[in-house]
């Protein structure tokens, strides 16, 4: 299969006509598998111009398995009627190009999260509210999707879109779940080092005493895991981990003691619980969405005061500098047939974060120290990989080191 230029292809599009109705405006974004317009619908009856997001996937040079893949993403996208899930409103095809059609959101969650963290004096904790309701919506989307035998495989902050509010007051942020390139309708699958990296459940991992050589992990219970990372994400703006492997030094220390996490965040016991429901090292002992759900509606605060800190038996954290490496990804194991399935694999699309421009990685070590500010929210740099950020560290964002630019307004 030969690449499209997606940066030398898209301007050509633009200013066309889609459909007979929908008229591609901007490049919002673009990358080696496909490209992301603003668009807008063209209703000579009522007049009803919208504005939309027009996904566009290169058919060229694809065999019979690939446009299947392609296929199979826009046809779970379309089984999915959820108000926390992007709406898919039409697919439409030419001879070369397949176009996904889709609500148009204002940005995406890691915006939204760093924003925030801005926000915050002391930049450590997020707003209680924003973290209930991001966090309570992402849920409600995933157990839909989970109910429906779907599973995202996928779940990161910049997989979660925000529709910001009208002017109208009591209007509130509204999070919705997108990007099903990686979801499947297999409970049990084989495509280990699915997702993002640091997403990963370890089960992903060759060096996981769960699952060793089995061929099959539980889609469910990967995302499960997926939401415990997340929400980390969502209250402190950083990851605990590199990846869930022995490879990964902080990682290990969890494997030991998962009350490290009170070391690396001043989470409450109510979240210390929640995590080590979602962040159970046996993908069986992890509970099903629902499950969690509950869990998370008896969580009464999010961080401790700096007061309970130091009741804390001090544990052990390695020092951060010992990188790991994604190489001991299970899918590398030879002695059973496995899929890499990391975002910007598959043709059927990647991530929204993945198709972006080629030319915006940091320079230097992606895991050494933050040497770089915090860009403005118009150009976010986005990745699959985090800056590991120093403990000590006030300023807790993460940093995605090798993409940028949000795939939405």
């Amino acid at each position: 299969m030969s690449e499209v230029n997606w940066s030398e292809l898209a301007p050509s599009k633009l200013d066309t006509v889609i459909g007979g109705s929908v008229k591609l405006l901007e490049v919002l974004g673009n990358g080696s598998y496909g490209c992301l317009f603003l668009g807008q619908t063209l209703d000579l009856t009522t007049h009803a111009d919208e504005y939309i997001a027009v996904k566009a996937l290169s058919k060229r040079d694809l065999d019979d398995r690939q446009l299947a893949l392609q296929r199979q993403e826009f046809d779970i996208h379309a089984s999915l009627r959820h108000p926390n899930v992007v709406a898919l409103h039409r697919v439409i095809e030419d001879a070369d190009t397949i176009y996904m059609v889709m609500e148009l959101c204002e940005g995406d969650l890691f915006e939204a999260i760093v924003r925030d963290q801005q926000q915050q004096a002391s930049g450590l904790s997020s707003d209680d509210d924003f973290i209930r309701a991001a966090f309570g919506q992402v849920l409600d989307a995933v157990e839909h999707m989970h109910a429906r035998g779907v599973y995202h495989r996928d779940i990161k902050p910049e997989n979660v879109l925000v529709h910001y509010p009208d002017s109208v007051e009591g209007s509130a942020l509204t999070f919705k779940l997108a990007d099903f390139g990686l979801a499947t309708r297999d409970s049990l699958s084989s495509e280990f080092g699915c997702g993002s990296t640091s997403y990963l459940a370890p089960e992903h991992f060759a060096d996981d005493t769960y699952i060793g050589s089995a061929a099959l992990y539980s889609s469910a219970a990967s995302d499960v895991w997926s939401l415990g990372i997340l929400l980390l994400a969502l209250i402190f703006g950083r990851n605990p981990w590199q990846e869930a492997s022995l490879a990964d030094p902080v990682y290990a220390q969890y494997r030991r003691n998962p009350h490290v996490l009170k070391q690396l965040f001043p989470i409450s016991d109510d979240v210390l619980s929640l995590l080590r429901l979602a962040l159970a090292v046996d993908p069986s002992r992890r509970p099903s969405v629902r499950e969690l759900r509950r869990a998370f509606s008896c969580v009464r605060s999010f961080t401790e005061s700096s007061s309970s800190e130091h009741n804390i038996p001090p544990v052990d954290i390695p020092a951060a500098q010992v990188a790991p490496s994604s190489g001991h990804l299970v899918a590398q194991n030879k002695n059973v047939h496995r899929n890499s399935c990391d975002s910007g694999v598959f043709v059927s699309s990647s991530s929204w974060s993945d198709l972006e421009d080629d030319d915006s990685a940091f320079e230097g070590d992606p895991f050494g120290e933050v040497t770089k500010p915090i860009v403005s929210l118009a150009n976010m740099p986005f990745a699959e990989r985090m800056v590991r950020v120093p403990l000590e560290d006030d300023e807790a964002i993460f940093v995605h080191t090798e993409e940028k630019d949000s795939w939405w307004m």
